[in-house]
């Protein structure tokens, strides 16, 4: 079955998970009929990377593949993108993935639906939509603004997740989750942060058990550090994901059986994905001159939904699940429209 639903990104997992966690629940609503969405991975070649996606003008000549992209693989998907039979839907998410997008919706002459996630950085009015988070501060007719990151975990992910993780039921209580990331433009994430992040989620955790993983930008050398603080200071209750290649990720079994969960501040996304757990999430902020980030954090922690690391309370909110409700107003939308 010809795919109807596309995904186009530059390979981040990040941006790829919120695209496929909006597809997800597009299917869930009848919009999609084909088991899997189809997923391009670009990168761009100059003067596009540095301008995307404002520069249209020969676009079809700046598609590179991204990292970890074959070129076999490559040249079919090229082939497809630029001439291949189109999808109703593409999902894409960053800016140089609104660059691909872009150049679909004018091929198409508009019959395309093309779903922008995150700040294009140009009209929104080039896209069918555009989702983002309220602390990019657009707006437009066709801008869907939420609180965080679009993401898949609701009652039935965590569910699945502990039918297939039920070793960690074993570990004691509370169960301490914490998510490590790593340096960005508005946080640093050494180990100086670290040490503190995880001697908070200690304290939190008390005689209980600490659930740690990073992420791919995790940098060995802190993956390390973790690995040597966590067989020092909770050498008997402790479970440790580096996320190394091959390894079967238990990031979902982690969530689900976290008490509280402890995240860096650096990611939109992982905050957001634990808060859709509904259990208390604990952040250890420093200080940034991001604007966007600090809008984020600080209207989640006035709304009570994020605490200090040093915040053993137990706030009471609904948890942050919205793709949801974008994927039915989009879905909405496109049943008005002609096919």
């Amino acid at each position: 079955m010809q795919p109807d639903c596309w995904i186009v990104t530059d390979g981040a997992r990040g941006n790829e998970k919120q695209c496929l966690a909006l597809a997800h629940y597009l299917k869930a609503g009848g919009l999609l009929r084909a088991p899997e969405p189809r997923r391009f991975r670009i990168a761009l070649r100059q003067p596009w990377d540095l301008l995307a996606p404002r520069l249209l003008w020969g676009a079809a000549r700046a598609l590179t593949p991204a990292a970890g992209v074959g070129p076999d693989r490559w040249h079919q998907d090229q082939a497809d993108l630029l001439r291949g039979p189109q999808p109703r839907i593409v999902l894409s998410c960053g800016r140089r993935a609104a660059l691909a997008a872009r150049m679909l919706l004018n091929r198409s002459s508009g019959r395309l639906c093309a779903v922008q996630i995150l700040n294009p950085r140009i009209d929104p009015a080039a896209f069918s939509w555009v989702v983002c988070p309220r602390h990019d501060q657009l707006t437009g007719g066709n801008v869907l603004r939420t609180e965080g990151a679009l993401h898949e975990v609701d009652d039935a992910y965590l569910a699945a997740a502990r039918l297939k993780w039920g070793q960690f039921e074993s570990l004691t209580q509370p169960r301490v989750a914490v998510l490590i990331g790593a340096s960005n433009g508005a946080y640093t994430i050494d180990q100086s942060y670290l040490n503190q992040l995880l001697g908070g989620a200690a304290k939190l955790a008390a005689t209980g058990s600490l659930l740690v993983t990073t992420s791919r930008r995790t940098p060995l050398e802190l993956r390390r550090y973790a690995a040597a603080w966590l067989t020092e200071h909770f050498p008997e209750r402790h479970f440790f994901f580096s996320d190394q290649p091959g390894e079967r990720n238990p990031y979902p079994g982690i969530l689900a059986f976290a008490d509280r969960i402890v995240v860096s501040s650096d990611s939109v996304n992982m905050i957001s994905e634990a808060l859709g757990t509904g259990r208390p999430v604990h952040s250890l902020r420093t200080r940034t001159t991001n604007e966007r980030f600090s809008r984020f954090a600080e209207r989640l922690i006035s709304s009570g939904r994020l605490l200090a690391i040093d915040d053993p309370s137990q706030p009471d909110y609904v948890p942050l699940r919205e793709t949801a409700a974008v994927a039915e107003q989009i879905g909405a939308a496109l049943a008005d429209s002609p096919t």
